[in-house]
């Protein structure tokens, strides 16, 4: 049989659950004042590609009409 299989798993859960709050204390420092700060808009194209398509549909239902 194993010796100390137990007492080996209890002491690598003990030292996950520190790493797991050691690493959530320091997101709760990161994230104290919200979100990332610097943020910007990424999808440029898309969004015009979007608008092209509002406008086209809106100018087919003129022609419709």
């Amino acid at each position: 049989m194993c010796g100390g299989g137990k007492e080996d798993f209890e002491n690598a859960e003990k030292a996950r659950l520190e790493e797991f709050n050691k690493e959530l204390d320091e997101n709760k420092k990161q994230l104290q004042k919200g979100p990332i700060a610097n943020r910007n808009t990424t999808d440029w194209c898309c969004c015009l590609i979007f608008l092209a398509f509002i406008v086209g549909f809106c100018g087919a239902s003129a022609y419709g009409w």
